[in-house]
Order: C-alpha cells, then sequence, then structure tokens
C-alpha cells in the first residue's frame, strides 16, 4: 500500500520541480537544427548500452532489477537533440525552491464510458492544485466530485481518505526522507538529472499533433519493469520558450487508460506575496469528525496503529 501511495504522490509532487524562471527568448539546440528527430520516427541504429539498474535505498531488501528492451532505436543526431532538450530541461529547474500551480486531470477509459459519449472523451475531469517545496515538501489537491489529497512534509506522506473519514500518515524510512522526491517512481516529473533520466528511461523526440507549435514532445519509457508496472508510457509536452511542461500523460499498462496533467498558472518562488499569509500547507489537519491514523515503514512496525491505541 506504501508504494502505491508514493507513486501516486510523486506524480502529483515531482511535477512541481521542473519548474523555474521562464526566458525572454524561445530554447534552441546549440550546433546545427537536428530537424530529423522531430520530423520523423527514429531510424534504426545501433542500441546504446544497457545503462546500470536504479540503486535500491540503503537499508531495503534488495530487489531485482528486471531490464526492459528498448521499443525504439535513435540515430546518433536524434540522440544528440533528445540530450541537449534534457540538459536545458534540467538547466531550467535548478532554480526552482517554492512552486505553486493549478492543473486539471482528464481521466480517459473508452471501456467505462457511458454509452453515447464520444470514445475520445475523458471518464473524469477535474481541476486541482499542487505546491511544492524544495527539496521534499509538497501538497496535491483534487477539487469536486472525486476529492483526493495528499500531503508530504519530507517525513511523511499523509492521504486524506474522503470516503472513510480518515487521515493516514505513511512515515517514510530515514532512507527515503529528505531527497526521496527526486528518486522517486517518476524522477523526470521531478526535474532530475538528464542523466538520471536516461539511465532511468528510453528517451525520444516526436512530432507534435498537427498544427501545434512552439511544443516539444518527449516520450518515455521505463528501461526497468519495477516502473512499467506503474505505467507503460509517459508524453512529456515541453514549451520552446522556457522548457518548462505544459502537460503530461500518462498511457497505464492495460494499453487503454490513460491520464493527462495541464498546468495554468504556474507561481514560482513564492511571486504572489499573499501566500505567505496562507500558512504552512504542508502541515496536514484532519478535518472535524475525521481520524488519524499513523502507519510506521514495514522495518519498524508491521501492523497498522491508531493514534493512542490500536485500530
Amino acid at each position: 500500500m506504501t508504494k502505491r501511495i508514493v507513486v501516486s504522490t510523486a506524480l502529483a509532487l515531482l511535477l512541481a520541480a521542473t519548474a523555474a524562471t521562464a526566458q525572454e527568448q524561445p530554447w534552441r539546440p546549440s550546433g546545427p537544427q537536428i530537424a530529423p528527430a522531430m520530423q520523423s520516427q527514429p531510424q534504426p541504429s545501433q542500441p546504446a548500452a544497457q545503462p546500470q539498474a536504479p540503486q535500491q535505498p540503503a537499508g531495503q531488501p534488495v530487489q531485482p532489477q528486471i531490464p526492459v528492451g528498448p521499443p525504439f532505436t535513435l540515430t546518433p543526431q536524434q540522440q544528440q537533440y533528445v540530450d541537449q532538450v534534457l540538459l536545458a530541461w534540467q538547466q531550467r529547474s535548478e532554480g526552482i525552491k517554492t512552486l505553486e500551480t493549478k492543473f486539471t486531470r482528464r481521466q480517459y477509459d473508452p471501456a467505462r464510458l457511458p454509452q453515447g459519449r464520444p470514445k475520445d472523451a475523458p471518464l473524469y475531469e477535474d481541476d486541482g492544485l499542487l505546491k511544492y517545496k524544495k527539496p521534499d515538501k509538497g501538497l496535491f489537491r483534487i477539487d469536486g466530485q472525486q476529492p483526493e489529497q495528499w500531503v508530504c512534509d519530507g517525513m511523511s506522506i499523509y492521504q486524506y481518505d474522503y470516503q472513510k473519514k480518515q487521515l493516514i500518515e505513511h512515515k517514510l524510512p530515514p532512507e527515503r526522507q529528505g531527497q526521496a522526491i527526486e528518486d522517486g517512481p517518476l524522477p523526470f516529473l521531478f526535474g532530475a538529472s538528464a542523466e538520471k533520466l536516461k539511465r532511468r528511461y528510453w528517451i525520444r523526440a516526436v512530432p507534435p499533433p498537427p498544427g501545434v507549435k512552439d511544443q516539444i514532445w518527449l516520450e518515455a519509457y521505463p528501461r526497468y519493469q519495477q516502473d512499467a508496472a506503474d505505467f507503460e508510457r509517459a508524453d512529456v509536452i515541453l514549451g520552446t520558450k522556457d522548457v518548462l511542461p505544459l502537460g503530461i500523460q500518462l498511457h497505464l499498462p492495460n494499453g487503454k487508460s490513460r491520464t493527462s496533467y495541464s498546468f495554468q498558472g504556474m507561481d514560482v518562488n513564492n511571486a504572489n506575496p499573499f501566500r505567505k499569509l496562507e500558512g504552512d500547507p504542508f502541515s496536514p489537519r484532519a478535518p472535524l469528525g475525521w481520524t488519524r491514523f499513523v502507519e510506521n515503514p514495514p522495518a519498524a512496525q508491521a501492523s497498522t496503529e491508531a493514534v493512542g491505541g490500536k485500530r
């Protein structure tokens, strides 16, 4: 259960670390323009050497890392273009300290659509709010008919269970505290280093949809089955002006369902001074009438205890 919570929280909270101040001029790759990487499907070439598997956190049982073969191969020019995009993205992200943004989440599941709705319509569409404070604090909230909320204070992940009216604190083991967010299941959403991204994902640039301008589209496929259990492919949409994410779409392992996130109105490094008066958003409180529980890391305690007594 804790792993699923970390996965869902990583999807939300690590999106924020990719943001940085916008630049005046659109980003362009250095050297010659590498048009083939964006205008055609990758052509066969020799696959790159298999990278080292992601390291297991200290103190955790060693899990076998089973590699997944490359779904495509890139020419040297195409790989050079991807490298330049990832490096520019990394450089834009290094100045981020705090971020707040609204977003829209759309969940697509054609098999569950009511009869009469278009096949490309989302099953659910919800508005949300995301806050991040470097290096390990974040808030993810969905409002509306499907309320959902997660908070990470660096020491624990807090889950709001609206159906059961419970605030569940999942304590993180020491090795997962601090920089754990950047090492989560979806590090490319957190602005991880270019080299770390390439070690965990097969990444290529693909053409944007017809008529779409000033965007860079990347596809990221997990290199290891541990990550492939969470998603089959991630589409990352960056703006050419600042190399920051405009949207992210996750294609689920069943090959049919997907979830997209589009971002609006990013406030970077507390550009709005009135936000400082709102208090600490990373100190969760149980709403009136709710019950608060604490779940310790498995290594520390296998059972789940309620605050003040056994469940």
